[in-house]
């Protein structure tokens, strides 16, 4: 959504006026610092526990190498229906998505 600049200036207006900022105070009980201190675990990548870091980073290998698998996948199906052969560059591809050190392969892969 595109402000024009005189919608931009009113909007900064606005906010130095209200000042938002000094309202804010954060949580002010020890339940709400608990609460609060949990934010950054959503994901995991930026808490301040390496062990939950490494986890989250992880995950996320995990989750793109499945992404990466299923797409390889089905370029292989289409590759099927079709009966054309893969080109070599996909086939090294398939050839070696199934090794545990495939993601590393494949980041390293030279056209």
């Amino acid at each position: 959504m595109a402000f024009s600049p005189e919608e931009l200036e009113r909007r900064r207006q606005r906010i130095y006026e209200v000042k938002p900022w000094e309202k804010s105070s954060g949580a002010k009980t020890l339940r709400g610092k608990m609460i609060v201190s949990q934010n950054a675990l959503k994901t995991g990548l930026y808490s301040s526990f390496e062990l939950i870091r490494l986890l989250a980073r992880l995950d996320i290998e995990n989750e793109t190498m499945e992404r990466i698998r299923a797409i390889a996948r089905e370029q292989i199906e289409a590759y099927k229906n079709s009966n054309a052969e893969p080109h070599p560059h996909w086939q090294k591809i398939f050839d070696g998505m199934y090794d545990d050190d495939f993601l590393k392969k494949l980041h390293n892969f030279k056209l």
